[in-house]
């Protein structure tokens, strides 16, 4: 027990080393030399190599973001991000999810771009759903709600909604409106077809209406029409 105790402070000081660009004592006494490369210098490579990966990936996803800045501010950023929200996931496109948020602080103007990419980073990975039943189960008269598509998602930036969907394999955004995005969230988490009318009733949409625009989104991806489980 007191090995495994050991090995785990060992890796927390070294993670918490290359992280922080640091080189405390009690980790460095832990570390053999081996000439020609000192102690100091084989933890400044782990470092610059640490940070280079992040750097790289946060740079390729949200590639449109840092065309907008000078090489010495793009820098900067990077730095700070890295600095200020050290990696704690293995899956690097996990560890993207936190540069919006970052950015909106730091460069709000850039935000929206930023939030666009990372929507568009989690359509691209999302799993169609296997529960999907296609248009011949319905004839046929299985039971069904209508949901919002898994690779669809929806977001506020500011004042404006943003929806990004996959189609044909292709991440497509819109603008919805308020009122096509109140549908949106409704739908979010599954409904019935007289939950749908109920819904058109109170807000005032025709039955033609809903059923023309659920029927295109469905078309679209954006929704999909799953099983219900007995």
């Amino acid at each position: 027990m007191g090995l495994r105790k050991n090995l785990a402070e060992v890796q927390y000081l070294i993670q918490k080393a290359i992280r922080d660009k640091t080189h405390p004592a009690n980790l460095v006494d832990l570390i053999a030399e081996k000439p020609p490369i000192g102690v100091y210098h084989r933890l400044k490579i782990y470092q610059d190599a640490y940070f280079i990966r992040m750097s790289e990936s946060i740079r390729e996803d949200f590639s449109i973001c840092f065309e907008n800045m000078d090489s010495e501010k793009a820098d900067k950023i990077l730095m700070d991000f890295i600095q200020h929200n050290p990696s704690r996931t293995r899956n690097l496109a996990e560890y993207s999810k936190l540069f919006p948020e970052f950015i909106q602080i730091v460069e709000p103007e850039l935000y929206e771009v930023a939030l666009r990419s990372w929507m568009e980073i989690e359509c691209s990975h999302a799993a169609d759903p296997h529960d999907r039943l296609l248009l011949d189960d319905i004839e046929h008269g299985a039971d069904f709600i209508v949901r919002l598509h898994p690779a669809a998602r929806l977001h506020q930036a500011q004042a404006k909604s943003i929806l990004a969907y996959r189609s044909q394999d292709q991440v497509r955004f819109m603008d919805p409106s308020p009122a096509d995005m109140s549908l949106l969230e409704f739908l979010a988490q599954g409904r019935s077809l007289d939950e749908l009318a109920e819904f058109a009733l109170q807000n005032k949409i025709s039955d033609e209406e809903i059923m023309s625009t659920t029927s295109e989104w469905i078309k679209l991806e954006i929704l999909f029409c799953q099983g219900k489980t007995k």
